[in-house]
């Protein structure tokens, strides 16, 4: 076997090793520690998908479906917010949230997915009716008025 055979043979097993480390890394910080987390976690469970509609002094209304990802404490989630004018439907937005889930206090916040649109939301809620409510506050950038808005929301379970 020559020196450069034998270098090459080092350096073709080093990048093989460094990908199999890679891939163990990976699979232990996205499989293996979630699941155990999940395992060991006997908190509040909001996994699952929530709703709210609200009516506004125009008569318009707006319905925000919330469907939540739990791990443990780390939330991801999922909002689509429908806005309607006597029933027909003027703006549907889509959000995608993170968050963390203490006690029973539910933290998120988050940016609409269409980088062409502004819009970003910030809600602290409470778990409360034995899991099958979530009461508190949302905060919002309001593209029309340019200002930080805010209100008091409360998200039912859907249990559908």
């Amino acid at each position: 076997m020559t020196i450069s055979n034998t270098i090459m043979i080092g350096v073709f097993s080093g990048l093989l090793a460094s990908i199999a480390f890679l891939l163990l890394s990976k699979f232990i910080n996205l499989i293996l520690i979630p699941w155990y987390q999940n395992i060991i976690y006997n908190g509040t469970n909001v996994e699952g998908t929530w709703k709210t509609t609200k009516t506004f002094s125009n008569g318009s209304k707006q319905e925000t479906i919330l469907f939540i990802k739990q791990n443990a404490t780390l939330i991801s989630a999922s909002v689509t917010v429908v806005k309607t004018n006597q029933g027909e439907v003027t703006i549907i937005k889509n959000f995608k949230f993170k968050g963390i889930l203490k006690e029973r206090f539910l933290c998120i916040s988050g940016q609409n997915i269409d980088n062409k649109q502004i819009g970003f939301v910030s809600s602290l809620l409470e778990v409360k009716s034995g899991g099958k409510e979530l009461e508190g506050v949302e905060s919002w950038y309001d593209v029309a008025s340019n200002s930080i808005q805010s209100i008091n929301a409360t998200y039912m379970r859907d249990n559908t």
